[in-house]
């Protein structure tokens, strides 16, 4: 077919953290970054017509919505309780009930 894609290396994901407050913060502003993303492509869908795949964004950004409510809850604990790991799991195991 003469066509040949370009893909670029993916770059290396981060292993060290400080602790889980730079997990959570990390997570959180990615979640933001995506749910950006999406938003964006759903405006270009919009823009050109093609309403097939706005539904299809609106799928992913309703998706978005629990995520970042998830990350907010996570962030919100680390602003009432601090870093501490023994809290996050005592809370985590409490919201499991």
């Amino acid at each position: 077919l003469g066509i040949r894609p370009d893909t670029p290396a993916l770059e290396k994901p981060q292993v060290e953290f400080t602790g889980w407050g730079e997990i959570i913060r990390l997570t959180h502003a990615h979640e933001i970054e995506v749910t950006r993303q999406i938003k964006e492509f759903a405006d270009k869908m919009v823009e050109i017509k093609d309403h097939m795949l706005y539904e299809l964004t609106l799928h992913y950004l309703k998706e978005q919505v629990e995520e970042m409510d998830k990350t907010q809850g996570w962030m919100d604990k680390l602003e009432t309780f601090g870093e501490n790991p023994d809290i996050f799991l005592m809370l985590e195991l409490e919201s499991e009930d």
